[in-house]
């Protein structure tokens, strides 16, 4: 699987201009435990990101707002500074 296909090339161009103004980025992701094992080796565009929130480890998936609870407190985040990009219109929604 190519990283474009995980991530879309939009969100990858965003990545890569928010770390360039030294805004933290990071990435809560519907994956599963057993699947993301060695992926930031496979897909080193992942260790771009300040921190990562895998679902299949957390037993949280999104759109549960547990999951964006978890996200802002495991990386103290303050609401109204923090935006959330997704690709599913009902992730963005219930965030």
């Amino acid at each position: 699987t190519d990283v474009i296909n995980l991530i879309s090339k939009d969100s990858i161009d965003i990545l890569f201009q928010l770390k360039e103004k030294n805004i933290s980025c990071y990435a809560l992701s519907n994956w599963s435990s057993e699947t993301f094992v060695g992926m930031t080796d496979d897909y080193p565009l992942l260790k771009y990101f300040d921190g990562l929130l895998i679902s299949g480890e957390v037993k949280l998936v999104k759109p549960s707002p547990r999951i964006y609870e978890l996200a802002m407190k495991r990386f103290n985040l303050v609401s109204k500074e923090t935006v959330f990009i997704d690709d599913k219109l009902e992730n963005v929604q219930v965030a």
